[in-house]
């Protein structure tokens, strides 16, 4: 059946594109009404199946964050008023596991699922996880439940068929269809891990968690959010991609959480010039920054060492590197390509588990913030030139940046016209090393300075409050 629809598509659309309707001779009208008819079949086919293993999710509770509460405005902190949501899922295992967006259930303490044949049941929560919006219930039944076929979401193309079914407004088995407009959307700032696919098939409140599936009527999708002026759709619609979905399921069934992959790095993207100044020809990677003693990483990278592939994957970004590490999971091996002093080579070791907290560059774009801090006098000031003027980290600066334990200077005024701030300079960063070479004084960066090779870029490591980068900047003439 799966073959035929997709035949009866091809050729469908390449008739409407080869004959439109208004100049479509009396011969081919038939045949274009042949093939609408087997592709309507084909699809209703498709649907129909799929729709015995897609269930409504009633949630109830005191608090919550549910899908509803996301996109509408709901009381306040410490109401109690109860709340509610209706999203979707789908079973994945006949004994009773579903697959569902941890924010359709988050905060709720009962929750009801219902299929198409009016079957309801309780489930139980076996785990969630935010970072990924993900979440696992399981419901039990004497006899085993339909599931809904699983696919490959790495084969998903632009272009490709996608039918949503879900419960948008609490309509429930609603049915769309659309094609994928997009793959591996990053920087939706939605989940703290992950890519996701992007689609024009409808999806409106209440399609969370429900499954976006192929023309051979296999999941590659959890639709989990739409990008909307208005509250509804509007043609850009998000899923998480099923490969990415189900490993993070599988942990959550078996132990109720998820063990992310750990390197023990800090990465920042490479910006311009940083390869040339390391004799690097790439255009291409992530930086090191630093390397968490003790950590998986270490003995096997070291800071200045540029990333270029993780795992056969190019490392185009650093979101793209920290994601595919987390989601690949903690005790897997993993290998890296790089660069170090202008030669290739090869790092591999077994990814440790992610801690709840880490220093691993994951917003190291953001900028320390802007405000004054008074040392009462316990330092001076210095103009570094470039259009720096930074002194000497203090205690007092450090715990109101976040700089503990660190040494460097810091930048107290920046020339918004000089050359630092071009290069990416801020207030409150600490300049930590100048070519390769650490400084915690002026005198040391006056010294790095005059032992940098002329009409060379000087190559700066600075700390943010979120992270490191590291740039070149150009010494004057």
């Amino acid at each position: 059946m799966a073959d035929k629809s997709i035949l009866a598509i091809t050729i469908f659309i390449t008739l409407i594109i080869a004959y439109p309707s208004q100049q479509m001779e009396a011969q081919e009208a038939p045949a274009a009404a042949s093939l609408m008819q087997q592709l309507e079949t084909e699809v209703a086919q498709i649907v129909e199946q799929a729709q015995t293993a897609v269930v409504q999710i009633k949630a109830r509770g005191k608090s919550g964050d549910s899908e509803r509460s996301r996109l509408r405005p709901m009381p306040g902190p410490g109401s109690d008023q109860p709340k509610s949501a209706i999203g979707s899922g789908f079973v994945v295992d006949p004994n009773g596991v579903i697959v569902t967006n941890s924010h359709v259930i988050a905060g709720m303490d009962e929750i009801d699922i219902v299929f198409k044949n009016g079957a309801e049941y309780e489930a139980e929560l076996l785990g969630s996880d935010p970072a990924t919006e993900v979440a696992v219930l399981k419901i039990e039944s004497r006899t085993p439940f339909a599931v809904l076929p699983i696919g490959d979401s790495s084969a998903v193309k632009p272009g490709h068929f996608a039918i949503a079914i879900g419960s948008p407004q609490g309509l429930d088995q609603t049915v769309t269809l659309g094609i994928i407009s997009a793959v591996n959307r990053k920087g939706m700032q939605v989940t703290e891990y992950g890519k996701f696919l992007q689609t024009d098939t409808s999806i409106n409140q209440g399609n969370s968690g429900g499954p976006l599936i192929n023309s051979r009527g296999e999941a590659i999708g959890v639709n989990t959010f739409i990008l909307s002026s208005s509250g509804g759709s509007q043609g850009l619609n998000f899923a998480i991609p099923i490969n990415d979905a189900m490993r993070i399921a599988e942990q959550l069934r078996e132990s109720g959480k998820v063990m992310r992959g750990y390197m023990g790095i800090s990465i920042s993207d490479l910006r311009k010039g940083v390869a040339d100044w390391l004799g690097v020809k790439t255009e291409q990677g992530v930086i090191v920054n630093f390397v968490a003693p003790g950590s998986p990483a270490d003995g096997h990278l070291q800071p200045y060492d540029i990333i270029t592939e993780f795992n056969g994957q190019p490392a185009t970004d650093k979101e793209e590197v920290r994601s595919a590490a987390a989601l690949a999971g903690a005790g897997v091996e993993t290998v890296f390509e790089f660069w170090r002093d202008g030669e290739r080579s090869t790092a591999r070791f077994k990814l440790g588990q992610r801690p709840e907290k880490t220093d691993d560059g994951k917003k190291d774009s953001e900028l320390p913030p802007e405000i004054k801090i008074y040392d009462s006098g316990e330092v001076d000031d210095a103009d570094l030139g470039f259009g720096i003027t930074a002194r000497p980290l203090t205690i007092r600066a450090a715990s109101k940046l976040g700089y503990g334990g660190m040494n460097g200077l810091r930048v107290v005024e920046i020339d918004r016209d000089g050359a630092a701030w071009r290069a990416g300079v801020r207030l409150n960063m600490l300049l930590q090393e100048v070519n390769r070479q650490p400084v915690e004084s002026v005198d040391d960066f006056q010294q790095a300075v005059a032992a940098a090779e002329a009409g060379k870029p000087l190559l700066l490591k600075l700390r943010s409050s979120n992270g490191w980068i590291i740039i070149t900047l150009q010494q004057n003439p």
